[in-house]
């Protein structure tokens, strides 16, 4: 467990994945509720998703 149980530290994690799934994601929180004892309290997804480039 971590030391401050009281402490929110926030992470931020930019990535390319494929929406709505969001499978890079997936495997992030998996790996980390199977292999750290810290807890996630919260995920915020923003999209910015592009039809096109010009």
């Amino acid at each position: 467990m971590p030391d401050y149980t009281h402490i929110l530290q926030e992470f931020i994690w930019q990535t390319a994945d494929i929406r709505p799934e969001y499978p890079r994601v997936h495997r992030f929180l998996n790996y980390w509720h199977d292999n750290i004892e810290a807890v996630i309290s919260e995920v915020n997804i923003a999209d910015n998703y592009v039809t096109s480039y010009k």
